[in-house]
C-alpha cells in the first residue's frame, strides 16, 4: 500500500531527529503530503506519526487539492 519512499522519509526524520537532539534544538520534524485516497492517506499518516518520540514526524500535513471554486 505504501510508496517505496515511505520508510526513508521515517528514516530521514529519524536522522534530523537525532541531530536536533545533538545541536540541542528543540526544532519540530514535520512531513507535508499533497491530497490522496483516504486509505493511503490515513495509514501514511499512522506510519509516520506512530512508534517511539525519537522516530516519528512531530507534525503531519496535508494539501487539499479540490474543485477551484470562483465566487
Amino acid at each position: 500500500m505504501f510508496a517505496d519512499h515511505t520508510a526513508y522519509v521515517k528514516a530521514a526524520a529519524r536522522d534530523i531527529k537525532a541531530y536536533l537532539r545533538g545541536v540541542n534544538s528543540g526544532a519540530l520534524v514535520g512531513y507535508a503530503a499533497v491530497d490522496g485516497e483516504p486509505a493511503f492517506r490515513d495509514t501514511l499518516a499512522h506510519y509516520l506519526t506512530c512508534g517511539e518520540e525519537d522516530i516519528v514526524v512531530d507534525l503531519y500535513g496535508r494539501s487539499h487539492i479540490g474543485p477551484y471554486e470562483q465566487s
